[in-house]
């Protein structure tokens, strides 16, 4: 009787908690990191984030940044599936680049503006815009820019450790064929193939 309870107790795994957090990217920026961190708090370091990312705008480059130290920080045990159910534009891109088990909507498509395009808006707001040395807010704009342009920067070397986003910059691809190709999309099924061959 003894050995059967013992065996009983050892076979007995508690189920795994799972979060759930809808990510709508054209939310404030701050509320999406906000709402991230939340989740992974309430897992306390074990189980499942599952995001489901909705919407469709940019999310700020300050915002993708905290994000990646966030969700690449996360404890070992907390598991990050991410069910993409919207088109991606720059940064949120980082959710599929991030993830444990990832699901894409069929004909989801991402795209990536150049930094010089960036620029290139930054020097023509500048030209149409106030003399900033004579005025206050036009100063308080222009470092802004250049933050924004330093933050963009920072996102594109994050995102380029994954993917070649000079071949990329400014043109529509489909989501799912692009990762495939670059060997970014997890398929469980063949990766257990995968591992069975090299097993034997």
């Amino acid at each position: 009787m003894k050995n059967l309870l013992w065996s009983f107790i050892k076979s007995f795994k508690p189920k795994s908690r799972t979060v759930e957090v809808t990510v709508d990217v054209s939310d404030e920026d701050w509320k999406t990191f906000t709402k991230i961190r939340d989740g992974l708090k309430a897992l306390k370091g074990k189980g499942t984030l599952e995001l489901d990312i909705i919407g469709l705008s940019r999310i700020h480059p300050a915002v993708v940044l905290a994000l990646n130290d966030l969700l690449s920080n996360r404890p070992s045990c907390v598991q990050l599936r991410v069910n993409v159910l919207t088109n991606l534009a720059d940064g949120s891109l980082l959710f599929t680049l991030l993830a444990d088990d990832l699901h894409l909507r069929k004909g989801v498509w991402f795209q990536y503006a150049s930094i010089q395009e960036l620029e290139n808006k930054s020097k023509k707001s500048d030209e149409e815009g106030e003399d900033w040395k004579s005025s206050p807010r036009a100063m308080v704009n222009s470092v802004k820019e250049s933050a924004v342009i330093k933050d963009y920067r920072d996102m594109t070397e994050i995102v380029s450790q994954y993917l070649p986003l000079d071949e990329f910059e400014g043109k529509r691809l489909p989501l799912e064929e692009t990762l495939e190709e670059y060997g970014l999309l997890k398929d469980p099924a063949r990766d257990e193939v995968l591992a069975r061959l090299f097993k034997a």
